[in-house]
C-alpha cells in the first residue's frame, strides 16, 4: 500500500476563521472578491482547526476549469502546517481510514498531473447460479471481498457528498475498475439523487450498460411472484426524476432474485439503505406500465446494507434536491 505521504489533495474550503478579532469570526469565502484584501493574511486559520490557510480568488495556474473563491491551507515546505487529525478537511486522513478498510481493494495510483487518483478495484462479477462452483473455497473469497468492496464504494459515495453538501472541493480522481475495465466514478456508482442520470443513460445506451454499476438505494418493500421457474422474490424502491411536463415525479427500481437469496440479502428489512452491484438493466412495464431499473443477482454479496451513517448522507442531499424541484416556477 502506498504511503500517505504521497497524498497531496488540496481541499477548497468554503469557509475559514479569522482569529485576530475576538472572538475569532468565521468568514466565507464567497466575501473573497469584495473583503478579502482587507483581511491579514497571518491572520487566517481553517474553520475546524489551527492549519493556517490563505485566500484565493483566481483559478490556479495548474488548473483549467473556472472555480469560486476558497481558501486552502498555506502549503509550507518540507510538510507542516497540515489539517488536526479530526478536522473535517483532513482528506488525507479519512481516506486512510476508508483505505485501511478495505482490504485493498481502494488503490492509489500515479498521476502525471500531480493530481491524487484512486481505483477501486471490484472482482469479477456473479453470473448465474447455474455456472457457478457452488462450494468453491473461490467463490467464498470472491463473496466476502465483494462485500468489503461495496462497503468501502458507499463510504467513499458518503465522503463525497459530505464534502460536496459544504461546497467544498476536493481535488482528486476517482474510479472503479470492473473486470479490467476502468469507469468513470461518476459513471458506476450512483447515489439516490443521481438514479435518475442511470435511468437516462439506460434510455440511450440500450437496455444494458457494457459494465456492471453499483447503486445506492432505500429498500421501500419485499414481495413474491410465482412463475414456471419457480418462486422469485424482490426487494423495491423508488427513485426522483427531473421536473418534465407530462412525466411522472417517482419511478420504481427492484433487485429481483430466488426467494431465499433476497430473504438473506434484505434481512435487516426494509426503509433502511443498501447498495446493488451487478448489470443493471431497464426493464418496461406493459402498456400502460412504468420503466424500472433492475437488477437480477446471483450471490448474496452483489447487495450489502449500510449503516445509517453512511446511507443519511446521499438522503439528505437528495431531500435538498427534491425541495428544489418542488418550487413554483417562475
Amino acid at each position: 500500500m502506498v504511503g500517505d505521504t504521497t497524498h497531496r489533495a488540496t481541499v477548497a474550503m468554503p469557509e475559514a476563521r479569522r482569529i485576530d478579532t475576538t472572538p475569532p469570526v468565521r468568514i466565507s469565502a464567497a466575501d473573497i472578491p469584495t473583503q478579502g484584501h482587507a483581511w491579514p493574511s497571518q491572520m487566517l486559520r481553517c474553520a475546524h482547526c489551527e492549519a493556517k490557510v490563505q485566500a484565493i480568488d483566481s483559478t490556479p495556474k495548474e488548473r483549467t476549469r473556472p472555480r469560486r473563491p476558497y481558501f486552502r491551507r498555506t502549503p509550507r515546505r518540507g510538510g507542516g502546517n497540515r489539517h488536526a487529525a479530526e478536522c473535517l478537511y483532513n482528506v488525507a486522513e479519512r481516506i486512510r481510514v476508508i483505505r485501511a478498510e478495505s482490504d485493498d481493494s481502494l488503490r492509489r495510483d500515479r498521476s502525471r498531473n500531480g493530481r491524487p487518483r484512486y481505483r477501486l478495484v471490484l472482482p469479477e462479477a456473479f453470473g448465474p447460479a447455474e455456472l457457478i462452483a457452488r462450494g468453491s473455497r473461490g467463490e467464498q473469497v470472491v463473496a466476502e471481498r465483494l462485500t468489503t468492496v461495496l462497503n468501502t464504494a458507499a463510504k467513499i459515495a458518503a465522503l463525497l457528498e459530505d464534502y460536496a453538501e459544504r461546497d467544498a472541493d476536493i481535488d482528486m480522481e476517482w474510479s472503479a475498475e470492473c473486470g479490467g475495465e476502468r469507469v468513470e466514478w461518476l459513471n458506476f456508482l450512483y447515489v439516490p439523487q443521481r438514479i435518475w442520470v442511470l435511468h437516462r443513460r439506460l434510455e440511450r445506451e440500450g437496455p444494458a450498460l457494457g459494465h456492471p454499476t453499483a447503486v445506492v438505494f432505500r429498500a421501500t418493500e419485499c414481495e413474491s411472484s410465482t412463475s414456471s421457474t419457480g418462486v422469485s422474490r424482490s426487494c423495491a424502491g423508488t427513485y426522483a426524476l427531473p421536473p418534465e411536463p407530462g412525466s411522472p415525479e417517482v419511478e420504481r427500481l427492484a433487485v429481483v432474485g430466488e426467494h431465499e437469496l433476497i430473504e438473506r440479502v434484505f434481512a435487516q428489512g426494509t426503509s433502511r439503505f443498501y447498495i446493488g452491484y451487478g448489470m443493471w438493466f431497464r426493464e418496461r412495464g406493459g402498456p400502460v406500465g412504468p420503466t424500472r431499473l433492475r437488477l437480477h443477482i446471483y450471490s448474496a454479496a452483489q447487495v450489502a446494507d449500510i449503516s445509517d451513517e453512511v446511507g443519511d448522507r446521499p438522503l439528505s442531499r437528495w431531500r435538498q434536491w427534491r425541495r428544489l424541484r418542488d418550487l413554483p416556477g417562475e
